[in-house]
């Protein structure tokens, strides 16, 4: 991918990436996703005009991901767990896009005592980690590790990507 003038980043572990980055490269690997989509899509339909097809029809202000997605189930040889895979990695660039990321501090206190001559015994440690609240299929608001939603997406993006680039050659 170009990345036209931006830097891109050597950074493999998620844990390093700071929170603007994850949704950035999560909202920009759904992008690439649908864009594997609309390909298929017009490759489906094979429309007369492909150009104005993929730029007006398949425009997401027209057709939303959700919508594409029905389409995708509707084509012979469309893995169903593809579809899977790709309302998951929705999902969670959803809960990136529109949902607040909380800060919480978890503190582990040993044993203190004010005489101690052990600094070892006095130590004090803390943890800090973010979360999201996602309400799941059900409904039900369940409290996530924002790393943990991050690697769950990347590892259902590779495959799925995968699978995308490859639809037209099975």
């Amino acid at each position: 991918m170009d990345y036209k003038g931006f830097k891109k980043s050597d950074n493999k572990i998620i844990e390093n990436y700071n929170l603007e980055e994850i949704r950035g490269l999560i909202v920009d690997n759904t992008w690439q996703i649908e864009v594997g989509m609309d390909e298929i899509i017009t490759n489906y339909i094979k429309p007369e005009k492909k150009d104005v097809f993929k730029r007006i029809i398949l425009n997401s202000s027209i057709m939303p991901l959700g919508s594409k997605i029905k389409i995708l189930s509707n084509i012979d040889g469309f893995e169903k767990k593809i579809i899977s895979n790709i309302q998951r990695l929705t999902s969670i660039r959803n809960a990136f896009v529109h949902i607040q990321v909380n800060e919480n501090v978890s503190i582990n206190l040993n044993k203190i005592s004010f005489n101690s001559q052990n600094k070892e015994d006095d130590k004090v440690t803390s943890k800090s980690w973010q979360t999201m609240d996602v309400m799941n299929s059900n409904g039900v608001i369940i409290t996530k590790q924002t790393t943990d939603l991050a690697k769950e997406f990347f590892q259902l993006y590779t495959p799925t990507k995968s699978f995308l680039n490859n639809f037209g050659d099975i």
